[in-house]
């Protein structure tokens, strides 16, 4: 998990430069894909869902997401639009971690930006493992359903 190697103290730092994000209703999106972006979001209770467009009126679920998980990664790091939608499936509340904000505190304090860091590429890792399983599935069903035609 993102915070599980952060001391309590450490994760009372990383809470003052975060902002709450406040309560997200069910349905509702706490980000948009295609949109501007430069936070992270880190789930304190509740469940969502990733979710990708993959055509017009059509949507893919990527995963769903709880408390401790964490989203907004890939916009956090480099500033890129969202490159996929989180909707909330119950009633949620977030802490935003801003990038501008989260690189002045590890100029004062790189070890907490180092285990931050450390958590971020863990569970990276994880997700990028799942997702070259899954394509893996789909070049099997793609040429397995092409050689049986």
């Amino acid at each position: 998990m993102l915070l599980e190697e952060l001391s309590a103290d450490e994760c009372m730092v990383l809470a003052q430069i975060a902002g709450p994000e406040g309560v997200l209703e069910v349905g509702s999106c706490a980000i948009t894909e295609g949109e501007p972006g430069d936070s992270l979001f880190i789930v304190q209770s509740g469940r969502l869902q990733v979710e990708k467009e993959i055509g017009e009126n059509s949507t893919k679920r990527l995963q769903e997401l709880g408390p401790g998980d964490f989203f907004g990664e890939m916009s956090f790091l480099n500033k890129a639009p969202r490159s996929a939608s989180v909707r909330a499936l119950t009633m949620c509340s977030l802490l935003e971690v801003n990038a501008e904000k989260f690189e002045r505190l590890i100029a004062e304090n790189a070890p907490l930006g180092v285990k931050f860091m450390r958590g971020m590429a863990r569970e990276l890792t994880w997700r990028l493992r799942a997702t070259n399983e899954e394509l893996k599935k789909s070049i099997r069903w793609a040429i397995e359903g092409w050689t049986l035609t």
